[in-house]
């Protein structure tokens, strides 16, 4: 069952006598695009955006997105990021770099 189908039925559960009903809460959910970059592409982020809008006209269903982008290091990250500056300042965007996230024990 394709995922916009599955979010459309309620699901009931008969679990020791108890009747649990699963229901997506969003009809129309997130998709995400995640991009792990660790080698050196200045054409990343015409890439990716191009996938991204090529994949949302080809499933109009989808209304909401996410893109995550993951570098080792920001000295990866294209310093021209040109005509997509405001596509990387939104909320829609984000981007982690490795080195700077605490470690986690």
């Amino acid at each position: 069952m394709k995922q916009s189908q599955a979010s459309k039925f309620i699901y009931g559960i008969n679990l020791k006598s108890s009747i649990f009903n699963l229901q997506l809460l969003d009809p129309n959910p997130t998709v995400f695009f995640v991009e792990v970059q660790f080698q050196e592409d200045e054409f990343i982020y015409h890439r990716l955006f191009a996938e991204i809008f090529v994949f949302l006209q080809q499933n109009p269903q989808y209304t909401h997105w996410q893109a995550v982008v993951i570098f080792p290091s920001k000295s990866l990250e294209p310093e021209d990021v040109g005509v997509y500056s405001l596509l990387l300042e939104s909320t829609q965007v984000q981007r982690f770099y490795l080195n700077k996230l605490e470690q986690v024990q």
